[in-house]
C-alpha cells in the first residue's frame, strides 16, 4: 500500500478520534476545564486538516499554506493543555507567566505567517525532491527556537512538573491513579518531540498526532469520568432537587437558566421565545425593580420572592439570581388562624362586656344591702341582731371588693382602662398606704416597715390610684400569708438617662414563701397555689392578676 495513502488515512482516523473527544465534551457541563479542552480539540482538527491539505499539496506555495493552517493549530495547543492541567491539579502559576507564554506563541505564529517576507523563522524554504510525500524542507531560524521552546518545550516542562507534583501529594488512591495515567500518556508526546529534534527521528513530527490521540483518548475514558468542575457539577445536582423556582439571569435579567421547579411556576419558558422574565404573562416587574424580598400573589398562588444580585470583583453586577416559595400553604394557615382569633377575641370581648355590665348590675344591690345593714347596726345598738348586721356589712364588703376586681379585669381585658395621670408626692402615697396595712398586719400581729431611698423624688406624676391599688392588693396579700414576723415595703429609684423616673417597689414578708414550681401561676387569673395549706385564707386569685395589667399599663414589670 502507498505510504502518502497510509498517512493520509491515519490523520482521517485521528480527526474521527477528536470529533469523538469534541462530542463528549460538548455534552459535559461548560465548566473552564471543558472549555480549554473545547479549544484545544479544535485547534487539533485545524492542525489535522492542515497536514491532510499538506499531503495533498504538489506546489511550493500550496505547501507553504498548509503548513501555515498546521501552525495556527500547533502554536497555542501546548498552553492551552497546560492550563487545563493547571486547573486539573489545582495548582498555583503566576499569571505573568501565563501571559508572556501567550506572547511567546503570538510572535511565534506571526513569524510563521509571514515567513516567505523574512528569514527570521525559516532561513531557507525548498519542497523535499524523491520523498514519499511533497513536503517542505527548511532551515531553522530563531523564530522556530522561539516556537519549540516557548510553544512546546517550557509548557510540556511545567505541565509534566504539576503533574509529577500532584501525584505525589494525592492521598486518594483514585486522584493518584487518574494523576499518573495523565502523566504517562501526556509524556508520550514529549518524548516523540525530542526524539525528532534529535533527528532520531526524521522526515515527519508525530507530537501533534500523536498529543491529538492522546488527549482524546483522556478525555473519553478519563477526564470525563472524572468531571472538570466538581462545584458546578454538585450544583446543578442540587438545584434540580429543589423543589422550590431558582432562576439565573444575565445583567439585563435575560434568562440564562434555571431549575425543573420553574416550569411548575413558569410553563412558557419551555418556548424559546421567552428570553426575559418580564416576557411572562402577569409577572410581578416589581420583584424584579429593587434586590430584596418581595411578597405577591401570581395565578391563584402566593409565592415570597427574593431577587440578589451577583457581583463580580470589581463589584460590577454580573447577573441576578431570583427564588420564589410557594407560602399558599402558609397564608392559608394564618387566615385560619386569624379567623380563629378574631373569633377568639370577640368570645373575650363578649365575656368582659358580659362581666363588667354584671359587676355593674351587682354592685348597685350590694351598695343598697351594705347601706341598709349599717342602719340595723345603728339602731341595734348592741345585741344578737347587731351581730347579724356586723356580719352581713363584712360580707358584702366583702363580695364588693370581689365585684371591683372583676370590674378592673375586665376593664382592663377591654382596654377600656385608662390611666389618669397627675402629679402626686409619693412619699405621701407610701405613707398613708402603709398606715392603712398596719391596721390589718396589727390584728395579725405583724410589723409593717417602710423604707424609702434617699434619692427617690418628692414629685412625681402618674395615676396615683392605680399605684395605691397596686401597693394595697400586694401588701394585703402579703399578710395573708404571713402569720409572725413583718412585711416590709421598700421603694428606690432605677438609674437612668432618659427623662422618666422608674420607680421600684420591693415588698418582703416572713411567711411561708413560694415554691419555685408555682412563681409563674401567682400572676395567672383565679390562681392560688397550695390551696391545702392555705384553704383558710380568703381570696379569688384576681389581686396579683390584676396588679401584673396595671403594672404594664404603666410600661413596668412585676416579678
Amino acid at each position: 500500500m502507498d505510504v502518502q495513502l497510509i498517512a493520509i488515512m491515519v490523520e482521517f482516523i485521528s480527526i474521527l478520534v477528536a470529533f469523538s473527544a469534541l462530542f463528549v465534551l460538548m455534552k459535559g457541563e461548560p465548566s473552564k476545564e471543558n472549555r480549554l479542552l473545547l479549544c484545544f480539540m479544535l485547534l487539533q482538527i485545524q492542525r489535522n486538516v492542515g497536514y491532510l491539505l499538506e499531503l495533498f499539496s504538489t506546489s511550493l506555495k500550496e505547501i507553504l499554506l498548509a503548513v501555515k493552517i498546521q501552525y495556527v493549530g500547533t502554536c497555542f495547543m501546548a498552553l492551552l493543555l497546560l492550563l487545563f492541567v493547571i486547573k486539573y491539579c489545582n495548582a498555583k502559576i503566576p499569571k505573568g507567566f501565563i501571559a508572556a507564554l501567550g506572547g511567546v506563541d503570538t510572535i511565534a505564529l506571526l513569524l510563521i505567517l509571514t515567513c516567505e517576507y523574512h528569514a527570521l523563522y525559516y532561513q531557507e524554504i525548498r519542497v523535499a525532491e524523491n520523498s514519499w510525500y511533497p513536503h517542505l524542507v527548511t532551515t531553522s531560524g530563531f523564530g522556530y527556537y522561539l516556537y519549540l521552546f516557548g510553544a512546546i518545550i517550557i509548557p510540556f516542562v511545567v505541565m509534566l512538573g504539576i503533574l509529577f507534583q500532584s501525584v505525589m501529594k494525592a492521598e486518594n488512591p483514585k486522584k493518584k491513579k487518574n494523576l499518573t495515567a495523565t502523566g504517562i500518556a501526556l509524556g508520550i508526546p514529549a518524548m516523540l518531540q525530542v526524539l525528532y529534534e534529535a533527528r532520531v527521528i526524521t522526515v515527519y513530527n508525530p507530537m501533534p498526532l500523536i498529543l491529538c490521540i492522546v488527549v482524546s483518548v483522556l478525555i473519553i475514558f478519563l477526564w470525563n469520568k472524572s468531571g472538570f468542575d466538581m462545584y458546578r457539577s454538585g450544583s446543578a445536582e442540587v438545584l434540580e432537587t429543589i423543589d422550590d423556582c431558582v432562576i439565573f439571569m444575565d445583567a439585563e435579567k435575560n434568562i440564562e437558566e434555571y431549575n425543573q421547579a420553574s416550569l411548575k411556576v413558569f410553563p412558557e419558558l419551555k418556548e424559546r421565545d421567552i428570553k426575559n422574565i418580564a416576557q411572562i404573562e402577569d409577572f410581578p416587574i416589581e420583584l424584579l425593580e429593587t434586590p430584596g424580598k418581595c411578597e405577591f400573589a401570581f395565578r391563584e398562588h402566593f409565592y415570597e420572592g427574593h431577587l440578589k444580585a451577583m457581583m463580580d470583583r470589581e463589584n460590577s453586577i454580573h447577573g441576578y439570581t431570583m427564588l420564589m416559595f410557594d407560602v399558599t400553604d402558609t397564608y392559608e394557615l394564618i387566615g385560619e388562624i386569624m379567623e380563629i382569633r378574631e373569633e377568639a377575641e370577640q368570645a373575650n370581648r363578649a365575656k368582659s362586656d358580659f362581666l363588667a355590665n354584671m359587676s355593674h348590675e351587682i354592685r348597685t344591690p350590694m351598695n343598697a344591702i351594705i347601706g341598709m345593714s349599717e342602719l340595723i347596726i345603728e339602731e341595734s345598738r348592741g345585741g344578737q341582731m347587731y351581730e347579724y348586721a356586723s356580719d352581713i356589712k363584712t360580707a358584702s364588703l366583702n363580695l364588693l371588693g370581689i365585684i371591683n376586681d372583676i370590674l378592673d379585669l375586665s376593664k382592663v381585658e377591654s382596654g377600656k382602662l385608662e390611666l389618669i395621670e397627675d402629679k402626686y408626692y409619693i412619699q405621701i402615697l407610701v405613707e398613708e398606704v402603709a398606715s392603712m396595712i398596719k391596721i390589718v398586719a396589727a390584728e395579725r400581729g405583724l410589723q409593717v416597715l417602710l423604707e424609702m431611698q434617699p434619692n427617690v423624688p418628692h414629685k412625681l406624676i402618674g395615676d396615683e390610684g392605680r399605684i395605691r391599688q397596686i401597693l394595697i392588693n400586694l401588701l394585703n396579700n402579703a399578710v395573708k400569708f404571713t402569720k409572725k414576723g413583718h412585711v416590709k415595703l421598700k421603694v428606690s429609684v432605677q438609674e437612668s438617662e432618659v427623662a422618666d423616673t422608674c420607680l421600684i417597689f420591693e415588698i418582703e414578708d416572713t411567711g411561708m414563701g413560694i415554691k419555685k414550681e408555682d412563681l409563674q401561676k401567682i400572676f395567672e387569673e383565679f390562681q392560688q397555689v397550695d390551696t391545702k395549706k392555705n384553704r383558710k385564707v380568703e381570696g379569688t386569685g384576681l389581686g396579683l392578676s390584676i396588679s401584673k395589667r396595671l403594672v404594664h399599663l404603666m410600661e413596668g414589670s412585676i416579678s
